[in-house]
């Protein structure tokens, strides 16, 4: 069979995910004009085999096997193989709208290409679900990477998730705009550094993701204390690239990174004594533009136990 020209090349790392993948492709398989490429980064399960089945059964399904390298490293291998004009991301454990790529090409067609297509996705926790950055009514309109980021971070809105955009393959190849490898969290390092690059950004408000979240009880302390240590090299890094952008992007961009900082301080209870060496005070200091988050800073800087127990007693009050 020949090769066939696709709109949409659809890339879905494969690890440990047998019991989900079934789910996944049924959403996947029947997208108008678009190929499926599942990457099995050295499976353990059958995750492997049934995507070997799933290329016999569907023709715009293709298999690539590689050795365990991460989740990176699982979907760099899978952009240096996508054929499609647009590259979309999806985790193997969630599954997205069935008309998800025809009601983006319908969009296209009003607006013209773009280097990022952002829309928005549905959060599914047992029985709940919900939308996740489901914004008040807003005219859509193409704007520049830079505006787009200023303008999220302004609103406290910027979601780093890699499967709630659409990326312009050629546009990610001419930037060399690839994963980060060997890293946890790879969206907070990856999102930042696409969409100061890209020329062109159109938000929708159309959920096409359902984003299932499972039960984390497996992770050990040494994976969180890694989660937290790549999280904040990751911001470091961050917030020297927002020393090098214009001054309204600048003060938005620390702000950004000063949330994530101390967001990360209050789920991981970093008073404790196994994570307390890892807090830099320092670093709080001059990125807040708000003055709430001058307040989280003044707590956070005098005790971090203090700035966690505000934290609950304000969610209490908040409820």
């Amino acid at each position: 069979m020949g090769k066939k020209d696709y709109q949409y090349s659809i890339i879905v790392p494969v690890y440990g995910s047998e019991p989900f993948l079934d789910r996944c492709i049924e959403s996947l398989a029947g997208q108008q004009d678009a190929e499926i490429i599942f990457v099995d980064d050295g499976s353990k399960d059958l995750g492997g085999v049934m995507c070997d089945g799933y290329a016999r059964d569907y023709e715009n399904v293709r298999v690539f096997h590689k050795e365990n390298g991460g989740l990176s490293s699982a979907r760099n291998y899978g952009m240096r193989e996508a054929q499609g004009k647009y590259i979309l991301f999806v985790d193997p454990d969630d599954f997205v709208e069935p008309d998800m790529c025809c009601r983006i090409s319908q969009i296209l067609e009003s607006y013209g290409d773009v280097d990022v297509l952002v829309f928005d996705a549905w959060e599914e926790i047992g029985d709940n679900i919900s939308r996740m950055y489901e914004q008040p009514h807003y005219d859509m309109k193409i704007e520049s990477g830079k505006a787009y980021m200023l303008r999220c971070c302004q609103k406290n809105s910027l979601g780093v998730e890699v499967w709630r955009r659409m990326y312009r393959r050629e546009f990610m190849e001419e930037n060399d705009l690839n994963f980060k490898e060997g890293i946890l969290h790879e969206d907070i390092e990856f999102t930042p550094r696409v969409l100061l690059a890209a020329g062109s950004v159109l938000e929708i408000p159309n959920a096409f993701y359902h984003y299932i979240v499972r039960d984390n009880s497996m992770c050990t302390w040494k994976n969180r204390t890694n989660n937290i240590r790549d999280v904040f090299e990751t911001l470091q890094i961050q917030s020297e690239i927002a020393e090098q952008q214009t001054s309204e992007l600048k003060k938005w961009m620390l702000n950004h990174v000063l949330n994530t900082y101390l967001s990360t301080i209050y789920a991981e209870r970093m008073y404790r004594k196994e994570y307390r060496a890892m807090v830099d005070k320092k670093f709080l200091l001059g990125k807040a533009a708000t003055n709430y988050n001058r307040v989280r800073v003044g707590l956070c800087y005098t005790s971090v136990w203090l700035y966690c127990i505000v934290n609950d007693l304000y969610k209490k009050v908040s409820k």
